[in-house]
């Protein structure tokens, strides 16, 4: 009983919830002040009355509500199984066995397991949070799948508590406009306008978010995802247009997402109950549960292959990266006034010393995005930003195996008929008669298709591997796969010849 009683009151001494408490209980005690014991300005209804303190009760649970309920963490370790039942939908054409929990999933290098769909891992919870929309200090907790309603509620009544205080205020208000009380205390004064002014601003304010939450519950797409959404759509109208479109799939309509999120019990659907913890989702019909997992990989890799390399030649420290732009004399003097303007306080600053190795995946004119170099595959290392003028580029990051780098381009595989092959066709392969797929150094990407597979190497054998099919034979101009197929580097000019010669 003593740990859970520290355990709550941890959740609740944030300075976020401290302040989001304050501007609570001074509004509510300001409104009681002026409405029932200040009987000069006029009482108001007694329904009025009720409704007001009945919105301040919900408010209050649901703030709370948004607090306690805290992400549920699990040790997601599917088998192959699991994988294939789960991966129904996707239309492989790669070599065939099964699909190992790499090729479409994301591993967590610090919980220590594979992310769940539609999770990512937060560095203020120190987990994988399921359905993360992001993580709100002024409730000291990340919103996700099992509070999401009760955080919707909270910044749902927040707006409209605050706009029935400023109702039930405006005789106070008209009286000081207008002077019609002469007697009026300067306490009384300050305290109204006080209160008003606190409520002009947080219906502004939280109702600016209320309907962010609102465009988030509507499409049931959080923020992350609908940032990796829109990079799916840029990365192929800009880089490769020849990957069909991305289609997001856990958007079922505007009913059934707001039945995943509220229920379909009328009764508790403004009452801040927990939503159930899924690792699955309800999916449209073509896609499968990977396929938003699967694109993260695809841009993860193309950005791995973009970034660049960088040694560090002054030591920075990040962590006092806000202090300095408070008293920006220091600032200016490390790194100039053009870099101290352009500073980006909202995201974190990197450590860094002399000598380290950076590997750098965003760039700006003045700052870098990246992270120290690891030393294993299991080596984690945090991310952050790091004055640009600070570092010398070292060039691009090597391929995960420099071996298979003479392998990137295109590549003919051929098309077996339905039931003599080992990869499910679709209408585009069986028109070309030959699917073509591309390999970056990384990973294989098919034409007409969304999916793209690593390359995995084996650590006793040293045998390359994809989707569970050994790498027999290599050279510039063919691939020997150990279930007997043979795949063809495409040329434009030779495609006739290159079909037959990929016969199997």
């Amino acid at each position: 009983m003593m740990a859970l009683a520290l355990w709550v009151l941890r959740r609740f001494l944030s300075w976020g919830v401290v302040v989001a408490s304050f501007f609570i209980v001074t509004l509510v005690a300001g409104t009681e002040y002026y409405c029932f014991h200040r009987q000069a300005f006029g009482r108001p209804a007694p329904l009025a009355v009720v409704a007001f303190r009945v919105e301040v009760a919900l408010l209050v649970w649901s703030f709370v509500a948004s607090i306690l309920l805290v992400p549920k963490t699990i040790k997601y370790l599917p088998n192959a199984d699991e994988i294939a039942e789960q991966a129904r939908g996707l239309h492989l054409m790669l070599p065939s066995g099964s699909l190992h929990p790499e090729d479409v999933l994301q591993w967590c290098k610090i919980c220590r397991s594979y992310k769940p769909p539609r999770a990512h891992h937060c560095s203020q919870c120190n987990c994988c949070v399921t359905k993360m929309d992001h993580h709100c200090p002024w409730v000291n907790n990340c919103v996700h799948v099992g509070n999401q309603k009760a955080f919707f509620l909270f910044v749902l009544y927040v707006p409209i508590a605050c706009a029935h205080s400023a109702a039930m205020m405006s005789p106070f208000a008209l009286n000081v406009l207008l002077r019609r009380k002469k007697t009026i205390s300067t306490f009384d004064t300050a305290v109204g306008i006080w209160c008003l002014t606190a409520c002009a601003a947080l219906v502004l304010v939280v109702g600016y978010l209320m309907k962010e939450q609102g465009v988030s519950l509507r499409y049931n797409m959080t923020p992350i995802e609908g940032y990796i959404v829109d990079k799916a759509e840029t990365r192929r109208v800009n880089r490769t247009p020849s990957i069909p479109s991305f289609t997001y799939p856990y958007d079922l309509g505007f009913r059934r997402n707001v039945w995943e999120v509220f229920g379909h019990s009328a009764a508790t659907c403004f009452l801040p109950t927990a939503c159930p913890f899924r690792v699955y989702w309800p999916v449209l019909h073509g896609c499968s549960q990977f396929d938003l997992t699967m694109e993260q990989l695809s841009q993860k890799s193309e950005k791995a292959l973009s970034s660049k390399q960088v040694v560090v030649l002054r030591t920075f420290n990040g962590r006092s990266l806000a202090r300095r732009v408070v008293f920006c004399i220091p600032q200016i003097m490390h790194l100039g006034c053009c870099a101290t303007l352009a500073c980006p306080c909202v995201e974190p600053a990197l450590d860094i010393a002399k000598g380290d190795t950076l590997v750098v995946s965003r760039f700006e004119k003045y700052w870098m995005f990246g992270r120290k170099k690891e030393q294993s595959a299991t080596d984690y290392q945090p991310t952050g930003w790091f004055p640009r003028k600070l570092v010398k580029s070292l060039g691009d990051e090597p391929l995960p195996y420099p071996e298979l780098a003479p392998m990137r381009g295109s590549w003919e595989l051929p098309v077996r008929k339905a039931g003599e092959g080992r990869k499910e066709l679709n209408d585009a392969d069986i028109a070309f008669g030959t699917a073509f797929v591309f390999f970056d150094g990384a990973r294989f990407r098919y034409r007409f298709s969304k999916e793209a597979f690593s390359v995995r190497k084996e650590p006793q054998t040293g045998v390359c591997s994809l989707n569970g099919v050994a790498l027999v034979s290599r050279s510039l101009t063919e691939l020997k796969w150990a279930d007997g197929e043979t795949w063809v580097r495409y040329s434009s000019g030779a495609a006739g010849a290159n079909r037959k010669r990929g016969a199997c």
